[in-house]
């Protein structure tokens, strides 16, 4: 579940926000008025985001540090790897 929590309150209630993210693998979105300022997730969500974005930047280094050199298998191949990759992380 995700539910918005305004930042005023997270001070006062900040425990059970926490619980809900942890224990009830919800996710918390802070709002300050009416803008989204930060989220409160899951650190298995978390962790695998950071897996993702991990992935995702080694092969965008590997493709730049390649250029023009790659042919469209080689660059098939590269996103089928990092496809794999991440379905693995799941």
């Amino acid at each position: 579940m995700i539910y918005e929590v305004n930042a005023a309150d997270l001070g006062v209630k900040a425990n059970s926000y926490l619980n809900n993210v942890r224990y009830g693998h919800n996710t918390c979105v802070i709002k300050q008025g009416s803008e989204e300022i930060g989220a409160i997730i899951n650190i298995e969500l978390f962790n695998r985001l950071r897996s993702l974005a991990h992935n995702f930047n080694d092969v965008n280094y590997r493709m730049m540090k390649a250029g023009q050199s790659m042919t469209e298998e080689e660059i098939d191949a590269l996103v089928d790897e990092a496809v794999t990759f991440a379905r693995e992380q799941k």
